[in-house]
């Protein structure tokens, strides 16, 4: 397990968070939301995960906060997503 990582995503925008796993393990890099479900790149809805292995969250909305995981082979990376609803 690595060391976690907090991420702070503004309300409403489109945010992408990449998986800090060592290299050999980016070809098996899989996300979980906050509710424990896999995201994958053939995910719908407003969250997905691209070829490089970062996760998109489009529209974030403030049910979007919470603690993801990005899992490889051997190590697994914590995110704390914290969402910002205040306006700028």
């Amino acid at each position: 397990m690595l060391k976690a990582e907090r991420e702070v995503l503004d309300l409403g925008t489109s945010e992408t968070i990449p998986c800090s796993l060592p290299a050999e393990e980016t070809n098996y890099i899989r996300w979980f939301n906050n509710k424990q479900e896999e995201v994958s790149s053939t995910s719908t809805g407003r969250m997905t995960v691209n070829k490089n292995g970062q996760l998109t969250i489009n529209s974030v909305q403030l049910s979007d906060g919470g603690t993801y995981e990005c899992r490889g082979l051997e190590n697994t990376q914590y995110y704390t997503i914290y969402v910002n609803g205040r306006p700028k």
